[in-house]
């Protein structure tokens, strides 16, 4: 009888722990970047107040500081998609978050396509 005793409070135990290690929350990891446009001489220049998004299993959303700097913490582990906006300029790329690590992303931004007409009248 206390063999079977036993036997139940550890079954019970492993229940448990596996119980709270789900409810513990998903793994997650860190992104830090860094959005800025290319110069024609190889340098770059940093692109400040860019809006960043970060879509996947999860959707977050951040603004680059003064140094074009952005860090989203805390996101969950897979596969995301990050978006860089600012006047005139977009960046798109692919990222792989995994637990526990400091993913970097460099954005390159790029001028987004500009499209101009004119009406001519003759009179």
């Amino acid at each position: 009888m206390r063999k079977k005793t036993i036997v139940i409070a550890l079954a019970l135990g492993v229940i448990s722990a596996c119980a709270i290690a789900q409810s513990a929350g998903q793994p997650a990891g860190t992104v830090q970047g860094q959005a800025f446009v290319a110069d024609a001489d190889g340098g770059r220049s940093v692109v400040p107040a860019t809006k960043i998004t970060l879509d996947g299993p999860t959707h977050l959303e951040a603004q680059s500081d003064n140094e074009g700097k952005f860090t989203f913490s805390s996101v969950p582990a897979g596969t995301y998609t990050v978006l860089a906006n600012a006047p005139g300029m977009d960046a798109t790329q692919g990222l792989v978050v995994t637990a526990g690590t400091v993913s970097q992303v460099q954005l390159k931004m790029k001028l987004e396509g500009v499209t101009e007409s004119a009406t001519v009248t003759l009179v």
